[in-house]
């Protein structure tokens, strides 16, 4: 073969070698990015007619940046180049909506994340709620809650254990009635690990209801002046079973002005 022609050949298995480097390094790079995963942690908050929507970015991005996100509510969306929450609006108050969130890279969308219910117009939840006990009862109030383009027309209070409750139209309280008098499940536990109180505790609580039954005889000593003789039986006193039953007997003297 002549020297003209073995250059040409060299040549010619150099090319191929170039071109076979480049297409390799090609799919390698295909290889390497996909689409993102799946967003998750999504919750969906109700307003006037729309819905907030928030959401954790994946996990796998695809490897590649994710250059943006789409929040969808039936026909209804809202996208971003990037951050986690949009609000979806154009919704109808009272209907639900099958919320979810996809995420895109330069690879393409990927698959939607799980799916949360959302109802625009109804109430936000209530805040501040404070106690009152009561004999008997325990009074209840609370800060409005966020009507979210819809009147509230009621707030229902449930006590547990159940089923004792009480329900409020047009105010922030009421009284849930019908309990039974005890101590709280704070104090209860404070005696329990050797609390000691005034009246109550010493150092170990077998925790039962205090029973009293009461009786007295009263005398009008002179005009406004009453003295009597009063006598308690008490069962389980200071909420202790393992102490008791207790006679009380006791005079007493009061003036009614």
């Amino acid at each position: 073969m002549r020297r003209g022609s073995r250059g040409a050949v060299v040549i010619a298995c150099i090319a191929v070698t170039a071109m076979a480097t480049l297409i390799g390094t090609a799919a390698n790079a295909d290889a390497a990015s996909s689409k993102p995963g799946v967003p998750t942690g999504v919750i969906a908050q109700p307003g006037d007619g729309a819905a907030s929507v928030s959401w954790t970015p994946p996990s796998n991005s695809g490897g590649s940046p994710i250059i943006g996100y789409a929040a969808s509510a039936g026909s209804k969306a809202c996208t971003t180049t990037g951050a986690t929450t949009c609000t979806i609006s154009g919704l109808r108050n009272g209907q639900n909506y099958k919320v979810k969130v996809k995420a895109t890279n330069s690879q393409g969308t990927g698959k939607r994340s799980s799916i949360v219910d959302v109802e625009p117009g109804l109430p936000g939840e209530p805040t501040g709620v404070a106690t009152v006990a009561e004999n008997g009862a325990v009074l209840v109030s609370w800060t409005p809650a966020a009507d979210n383009g819809s009147p509230i027309s009621n707030y229902n209070v449930v006590a547990a254990p159940g089923p004792r409750g009480c329900n409020a139209a047009a105010t922030t309280s009421c009284t849930v009635a019908g309990l039974t008098n005890g101590i709280s499940h704070v104090e209860k536990q404070f005696f329990e690990d050797g609390g000691l109180g005034i009246l109550a505790g010493d150092g170990k609580l077998h925790y039962g209801w205090e029973k009293i039954l009461e009786t007295y005889y009263d005398v009008a000593v002179w005009k406004s002046i009453h003295a009597s003789l009063d006598y308690q039986f008490i069962d389980d006193p200071a909420f202790n079973r393992d102490r008791g039953p207790v006679s009380v007997f006791a005079v007493r003297l009061h003036w009614e002005l």
